[in-house]
């Protein structure tokens, strides 16, 4: 089978990590070169961020990308030295650093009102719920900040966080997002079957 043959749909799963994020980008752009383009999208941490990306417009997002992560500093997305960490902390008593800097990166990333219906692919991002430790799928969320259309990706109304631990539900994820796109494919190209006769019927029985 060649790479033309793959079965489709085809999906991407982008893991976290945030350094390696920046791997992602060589990894599109192979998949890219090779004509291997995404049906469906999803994933966790730094790998929802690339993969919002790709499910915004999958032809350029791997050049896009490339752009964007040789600007990206440390001092964007963890801005404030450690005295600055440590007052945070104080006040918060959840983490050292401000949401802001990532909500810039997003922000440069996808734009201040994208949303996921905004998105050319169906795409999924995987969290966890701090206070049950259960995976959290977003997929109904705006991709930046908060609007009148609905609530930001920043703005979730449960405490939930990306990490490696989500990636064990990535598979599930990506499998129900097939699912639901090979269930539509199939109602738009099979026509209803005809109804059988009494005496089909009782063949069928027999």
């Amino acid at each position: 089978m060649g790479i033309a043959d793959l079965p489709r749909p085809v999906g991407y799963v982008l893991g976290g990590g945030w350094s390696l994020g920046a791997v992602q980008v060589g990894m599109l752009q192979a998949l890219s070169e090779h004509d291997i383009a995404p049906d469906i999208v999803t994933g966790t941490s730094v790998g929802s961020l690339n993969g919002a990306v790709v499910a915004l417009d999958p032809a350029s997002a791997a050049n896009r990308l490339s752009h964007l992560w040789a600007r990206i500093t440390r001092d964007q997305v963890f801005p404030g030295g450690l005295l600055a960490q440590v007052r945070t902390l104080q006040h918060s008593r959840t983490h050292l650093f401000p949401s802001t800097g990532l909500a810039a990166v997003i922000a440069g990333f996808l734009g201040t009102g994208t949303t996921f219906a905004e998105l050319t692919l169906p795409f999924a991002a995987l969290a966890m719920d701090v206070a049950t430790a259960r995976p959290h799928v977003l997929r109904a969320l705006a991709a930046a900040h908060g609007d009148d259309r609905g609530p930001g990706l920043l703005h979730v109304a449960r405490t939930a966080y990306t990490a490696s631990m989500a990636a064990t539900f990535m598979i599930s994820a990506i499998g129900v997002l097939a699912a639901a796109l090979l269930a539509a494919l199939l109602m738009r190209n099979t026509s209803p079957a005809p109804t059988p006769t009494p005496a089909e019927e009782q063949e069928l029985v027999a």
